[in-house]
């Protein structure tokens, strides 16, 4: 959950953390051949989604998520500042490949409005098209992801 509270910190909307979820996972699986989490994405009507942070956070409806982490980590003399998920998911396995996606990503999509991201998730040909079923919440495979991301990006 370290990785999924990240998110929630970084873009504060609850409509659009899944879609940046979504696109950090997939740039990881594409990079490294690797799951950056062990739940499935599943595929629901505005878009792909993790199920555990989707149901934590769907409260908040379209509101800023108010969360604060406890403390921070300042390294000197720059003034660089992490929270404590953001060093615990940098010192795991994987974590810079991760880290480096993750920038990446809220670099790119990080300032989309939410129903951009949901245009971009829904392109015909993407993961999200080829499983969504109105009514089923199917799994979003990791091969489909692989196979079709790039139409989605």
């Amino acid at each position: 959950m370290i990785f999924q509270n990240l998110f929630v910190c970084s873009t504060n909307v609850t409509f659009k953390t899944p879609k940046i979820l979504y696109y950090c996972y997939a740039e990881f699986l594409k990079k490294t051949g690797e799951k950056l989490f062990e739940e499935p994405i599943v595929s629901y009507k505005y878009g792909p989604v993790v199920e555990s942070v989707f149901n934590k956070f769907t409260v908040h409806g379209s509101s800023v998520i108010d969360y604060q982490e406890d403390e921070s980590f300042i390294i000197k003399p720059n003034e660089v500042v992490a929270t404590p998920s953001f060093i615990k998911l940098s010192l795991s396995e994987h974590g810079l490949v991760a880290t480096e996606c993750i920038l990446s990503v809220l670099s790119e999509y990080g300032q989309e409005k939410p129903f951009n991201l949901v245009r971009k998730t829904h392109k015909v040909g993407g993961p999200w098209q080829r499983v969504y079923r109105e009514g089923f919440n199917r799994e979003i495979t990791d091969d489909l992801i692989i196979s079709y991301h790039d139409i989605v990006k």
